[in-house]
């Protein structure tokens, strides 16, 4: 009889657990992004970082998801995770690559750590049309 009430919980368990992700299921990249946008602004942090998260599996390759994880990690004081997102991001070199860069660097600062700062700033950007001076 044990064995019969852990079998129907494990099921209910898998149940639950399949409608909540049903809830979510069906919105593109770009909803799922334009809601962790409005997480973020709205300081919903983690809603944020679980729709990034959503985006991200169905597109690694998305500059601009990756700075968004990277904020909300950054916000939820997880700043090895944000570091790791920013870096990901600088790595795709999108439009974006120059906000990639400033937000890795606004991370080092509260360690301490200018050093390091100093020498991933002092490599030069790549000119792209977002980062040419006007």
């Amino acid at each position: 009889m044990k064995y019969f009430h852990r079998l129907i919980l494990f099921f209910l368990w898998i149940s639950l657990f399949a409608i909540s992700n049903a809830a979510n299921a069906g919105l593109s990249v770009e909803e799922y992004k334009e809601q962790g946008r409005l997480n973020l602004s709205n300081k919903e942090y983690r809603k944020a970082l679980e729709n990034y998260n959503q985006a991200l599996e169905l597109d690694d390759k998305d500059m601009m998801l990756y700075l968004g994880q990277g904020n909300a990690f950054k916000e939820l004081g997880e700043l090895d995770n944000a570091l790791a997102s920013y870096s990901k991001a600088i790595k795709l070199q999108g439009d974006g690559v120059i906000w990639a860069y400033n937000n890795r660097g606004t991370v080092y600062l509260p360690w301490g750590n200018i050093q390091r700062l100093c020498r991933i700033s002092a490599k030069p950007l790549p000119l792209t049309p977002m980062t040419l001076p006007i």
